[in-house]
């Protein structure tokens, strides 16, 4: 017996990406991504998970970050604007964000160890 695949199907569709294991090895952070048929964009929410007991929680962020880094104990999101990359720290803990800085050209960036690598795009 076959079933037919409509639209509805497609829209209730969570894509699960981009996890990554804080270097302490007690949480991890990964994308839920969901699509928005009326933008023709998927939504992404960002959770953390703690490793201690599996347990979930959404990270409450204003606009979805394009990637993630760990630095310490923070987490920098990071964020293209039309002509500008801007990153932003926040503390697990405190559930506080905060800009650390913003370069004048769109970015690209990879995390190597502690250090953040940028080329412009």
């Amino acid at each position: 017996m076959t079933q037919t695949i409509d639209l509805d199907d497609f829209l209730s569709n969570q894509i699960l990406t981009n996890l990554k294991i804080h270097p302490s090895e007690t949480f991890g952070l990964y994308f839920v991504n969901t699509l928005n048929y009326e933008k023709n964009v998927y939504d992404k929410r960002v959770f953390l998970i703690d490793l201690a007991d599996y347990t979930t929680r959404l990270i409450p962020l204003e606009k979805s970050p394009q990637d993630y880094y760990f630095k310490d104990e923070f987490i920098l999101f990071k964020y293209l604007y039309e002509d500008s990359t801007a990153f932003y720290a926040y503390h697990p803990e405190k559930g506080q964000l905060k800009k650390v800085c913003e370069i004048p050209f769109l970015a690209e960036s990879v995390g190597c160890g502690d250090k953040l690598y940028f080329t412009a795009l």
